[in-house]
């Protein structure tokens, strides 16, 4: 099982390379040979609202224990 399987709707995600902590809020399996799960995940920077879908492949989950779990 790979790291974007595991990933499921409400799930904080970031993607691989970095950057915000984001929601996963669709998942689209592949209908089409060849094609790829992509995942729309959502976030705010500051107060406003951003969406943005992306490769399941790009993102990894972020768990409670993750280092990259900043709380507060």
């Amino acid at each position: 099982m790979t790291e974007s399987s595991e990933i499921k709707v409400g799930d904080t995600v970031q993607l691989k390379s970095g950057g915000p902590k984001m929601t996963a809020a669709l998942i689209t399996q592949p209908v089409r040979p060849n094609s790829m799960t992509v995942v729309r995940c959502d976030w705010f920077a500051g107060c406003a609202p951003y969406q943005k879908v992306f490769p399941a492949k790009t993102l990894r989950k972020i768990g409670e224990n993750d280092p990259y779990n900043e709380k507060g």
